[in-house]
């Protein structure tokens, strides 16, 4: 069976090592996706291509990442996400470009781009761990490791948790506590997907109480917007509110016109309006209208949901 694989870089850049990367993996039998179509089409085609991929190569250099490119490294990862058993996701960092947190595990590659001698070396591990299972390289049994981290996503609170990392071995203790958090943070997510908000808001409060400075500030976000999407929908517009004013400090860095910081002026909008801050909610809502109109096809449904809520609110 073919095999498919999505690549991740920014446009027009890195041209030399890429037709390395793609000739290497054609002739081992990969297809591999042209982003730049997806680019032009929008999320929904991102989201087409990946559910037709079997793994991803982010390739992240020195520059700071476009919106395009976050808008693909957030697909990538809730793709991950959906099927983590079958998707590889393998980091590439050019030059010691800096991998995001949500990004960073062992199937990270280092490509110097200055010594093009040592690039067949790097593009063949980066072809091995595409075809290897995605918990492959953590040091342990793969299925082990798996059961160890789908038991923390259902630990309770407190000794239950302690118990389970001193019995862990070490290996499995370190992998363990740096997946905690998005451990978490997906069960939320999840949690949300299913319509279940209360223990959405459950597994994102104890999420954001283990955050901590080492933790990426995209990942914090993420945990403090999808936790104030949990309280918009059981009716709870003010602490809605808080969670997003957070969510919003946490990518104070990001430009105005980055995807994120729209999805989270629109979710601080929909709060605003709820406890009748109507002059607030109009600009939140009108920025989040103003950068998506940027990103993504007139037609595609959330920008329409956008549209619609801009318009209740004026």
């Amino acid at each position: 069976m073919t095999q498919t694989v999505f690549i991740s870089r920014e446009r027009d850049t890195h041209d030399q090592f890429v037709r390395v990367l793609e000739g290497h993996l054609e002739l081992e039998g990969w297809t591999v996706l042209d982003p730049s179509s997806t680019a032009e089409r929008g999320r929904q085609a991102l989201r087409q291509a990946l559910s037709s991929a079997s793994g991803a190569i982010v390739i992240i250099g020195s520059d700071d990442p476009t919106p395009e490119q976050r808008l693909e490294w957030s697909e990538v990862v809730e793709r991950q996400w959906g099927a983590p058993h079958d998707f590889s996701v393998v980091p590439v960092s050019l030059d010691a470009g800096e991998i995001p947190e949500f990004l960073k595990g062992p199937a990270t590659v280092l490509v110097p781009l200055g010594e093009p001698s040592l690039w067949e070396g790097q593009v063949q591990k980066i072809e091995r761990l595409l075809s290897s299972p995605p918990a492959a390289g953590m040091g342990l049994d793969a299925t082990k490791l798996r059961e160890r981290l789908e038991s923390v996503a259902n630990l309770a609170e407190g000794p239950d948790l302690h118990r389970e990392l001193v019995s862990s071995d070490r290996a499995a203790q370190t992998a363990i506590g740096a997946n905690l958090v998005q451990t978490l943070s997906r069960k939320g997510a999840l949690h949300l997907e299913l319509n279940q908000q209360q223990k959405a808001i459950s597994a994102l409060q104890e999420a954001a109480s283990k955050l901590d400075r080492d933790i990426a500030p995209l990942q914090a976000a993420s945990i403090y917007y999808n936790l104030g999407g949990a309280y918009l929908a059981v009716g709870d517009a003010s602490a809605a509110a808080g969670a997003l004013r957070k969510a919003q400090r946490a990518v104070k860095h990001l430009s105005d016109r980055d995807p994120l910081n729209a999805a989270i002026s629109y979710k601080n909008g929909l709060a605003l309006k709820e406890l009748g801050k109507t002059r607030k909610a109009k600009k939140a809502l009108g920025d989040a209208l103003k950068t998506t109109e940027a990103i993504l096809d007139h037609d595609d449904p959330t920008l329409v949901s956008y549209r619609q809520a801009t318009r209740e609110v004026s």
